[in-house]
């Protein structure tokens, strides 16, 4: 609390946005970062804003908001578009409810992908980026398959989103473009997650998917506005290769809204 001399502002709870977990799913902690962040009171103004010139810049406004949420051994990856939370609070306030349940704002606005990674850097703009499993061979023909990756960029841009499911409609949602990746469109889904109820928990916010081509070493992976940056961990040094976006197709149990 601020002394009587102090000019802190006071934070004032407005509304509790719940999440679906329950009381014992064990949560331990969590974490939560947008990038492009807003510098208030304008929120179309970046906080570290790109080169001026540069042609093309993602709007604060609709920006990812990542949360991790951890449970001893494993994480689950909450993304929501700030604009469409910030609706959501607003339509709670407005009503004047105190305790919004999780199935009254969340499905249709909120993505979840079980144990997405371990760093808050993995996603920019509208974009998420995870590396996804595979057992692959070395070029040695006698070599035993070893769990390697590959990397896989999550666009949640509603126009792209609209417009990558017109070309795929008729293509069973998902095609290999030219340069070998792999391109799909995810719609309204169960995804598993260890700590609800029964497993899973439905996921509504459509997006589209880019699984690249190549296979790659990288322990894990964080992203920018213009390269995904792979993280490769020789003996006790992190090292970044960096790939470049245009390798991508372009084509708590709760949240606490409060008032400063």
């Amino acid at each position: 609390y601020p002394s009587e001399t102090s000019t802190a502002p006071l934070l004032a709870s407005l509304c509790s946005l719940r999440l679906p977990f329950p009381d014992d799913s064990g949560l331990s902690g969590y974490a939560c970062r947008a990038e492009p962040n807003v510098r208030f009171p304008n929120a179309s103004s970046q906080a570290n804003p790109p080169p001026i010139e540069r042609p093309f810049r993602d709007d604060p406004e609709c920006a990812l908001i990542l949360f991790f949420f951890y449970f001893n051994s494993v994480s689950h990856s909450l993304v929501v578009h700030r604009h469409r939370l910030l609706a959501a609070a607003m339509a709670a306030i407005e009503a004047g409810e105190s305790f919004v349940p999780y199935d009254e704002w969340g499905p249709d606005i909120c993505g979840w992908i079980s144990d997405g990674g371990a760093w808050i850097t993995q996603s920019a703009g509208q974009r998420f980026v995870t590396t996804s499993p595979v057992w692959a061979r070395d070029e040695e023909e006698d070599a035993e398959p070893t769990l390697r990756s590959v990397l896989v960029v999550h666009d949640f841009n509603p126009h792209t989103v609209r417009r990558v499911r017109r070309e795929l409609i008729a293509q069973d949602d998902r095609k290999e473009l030219a340069n070998g990746n792999l391109l799909e469109y995810q719609g309204p889904t169960w995804v598993h997650m260890h700590r609800m109820p029964n497993m899973n928990i439905q996921t509504r916010l459509p997006y589209v998917m880019t699984t690249l081509d190549k296979i790659v070493d990288y322990e894990d992976v964080m992203i920018d506005g213009e390269r995904v940056l792979g993280i490769v961990p020789p003996v006790r040094i992190l090292t970044f290769a960096m790939v470049s976006m245009l390798n991508v197709s372009m084509q708590v149990h709760g949240l606490l809204v409060t008032n400063v």
